[in-house]
């Protein structure tokens, strides 16, 4: 089975391990231990397992196997998507963006015009690409 990197998920939707843990290991006396084993690799979570973390992070089952964007506003006008260790800070009143791999800010850009979200995070994706 492909690994799921739970931690990231978790975290890149806002959520605490502690409370994953206590729904993904509902009947466990100790789901933080039974989770603590899933992020050392000790153990992978179960089919029911992944259903129920699809669940509490209100994506599509397909989602938990493969990378995607989380989106955030923490502050008015500001809209922050990360997936992985990449982030992007998109300013809407500026209409500008920057691009950080890690703690490294790999592009600045201006943009013209409106934004269709799903045409946003694909050139961001190429962008990464292109400075890896």
């Amino acid at each position: 089975m492909k690994h799921i990197d739970v931690k990231n998920l978790i975290e890149s939707a806002g959520l605490t391990v502690d409370y994953a843990a206590k729904k993904l290991f509902p009947g466990n006396k100790y789901p933080g231990v039974a989770m603590n084993r899933v992020l050392l690799g000790q153990t992978e979570l179960d089919a029911s397992q992944i259903a129920a973390l699809a669940e509490i992070l209100n994506v599509d089952y397909n989602h938990i196997f493969r990378p995607f964007w989380h989106g955030s506003m923490p502050r008015p006008g500001i809209y922050v998507f990360v997936k992985g260790n990449c982030r992007a800070v998109l300013d809407v009143e500026a209409n500008r963006t920057n691009i950080y791999v890690g703690d490294n800010n790999i592009a600045d850009y201006i943009h013209k015009g409106s934004l269709v979200v799903k045409d946003y995070l694909k050139n961001i994706d190429t962008l990464i690409e292109s400075n890896n």
